[in-house]
């Protein structure tokens, strides 16, 4: 799946131009097995489109789905070399994927390759339970469910549970995790 695209459309919303990420989104074969490639641009973007047109405004923002994969959208409407706003106007979409917490739980299972119990662990450390408590939902010891915890981190790369959770759920800072640690953070 593409992360981000970019579509240029005209006055009559139909693709101009776009990307490859964009490309990739909105494309489909034309019926009857023929060669020829058109693009789609999803009936509730082009609604909320036009209703903010409508309003007048120059730029909007709206989330979209494709299956179960969630899109934000960003439009804005581009105006002439004069300056002007016209029925002639054309409009430009960036597409941004947007990762849920779900997804970026799938995503981590897949990519470093997690067995059944340390993705069960991972879930456990993503909720925000304790040792013991991830021990209790698993009906193991907790000194496994600690072992199961340091595959994880050696799969992904970090040395704490919060460096788990920064590496999971994508976020940029943290993703050092000696800004974490029990030492690093007074919580001795």
């Amino acid at each position: 799946m593409p992360e981000v695209g970019m579509v240029l459309l005209d006055e009559s919303f139909n693709v101009i131009a776009c990307d490859r990420g964009a490309a990739a989104l909105l494309s489909s074969t034309s019926p009857g097995g023929g060669s020829e490639t058109t693009f789609h641009v999803p009936r509730e973007i082009l609604e909320g489109i036009q209703q903010h047109k409508i309003s007048g405004a120059t730029s909007c923002e709206m989330q979209f789905h494709v299956g179960t994969t969630a899109y934000l959208c960003r439009s804005y409407l581009l105006e002439t070399r004069s300056g002007q706003l016209t029925e002639l106007s054309f409009m430009a979409l960036h597409l941004e994927r947007v990762a849920g917490a779900q997804e970026a739980i799938q995503d981590a299972i897949a990519m470093y390759n997690l067995t059944e119990r340390e993705e069960q662990t991972l879930k456990g450390i993503l909720m925000g339970l304790s040792t013991k408590e991830v021990a209790d939902q698993m009906s193991i010891s907790p000194n496994t469910v600690k072992a199961f915890t340091r595959l994880i981190m050696i799969k992904l790369g970090v040395t704490t549970r919060w460096g788990i959770i920064a590496k999971v759920l994508g976020s940029r800072e943290g993703s050092d995790d000696s800004t974490h640690s029990a030492a690093g953070s007074g919580m001795i």
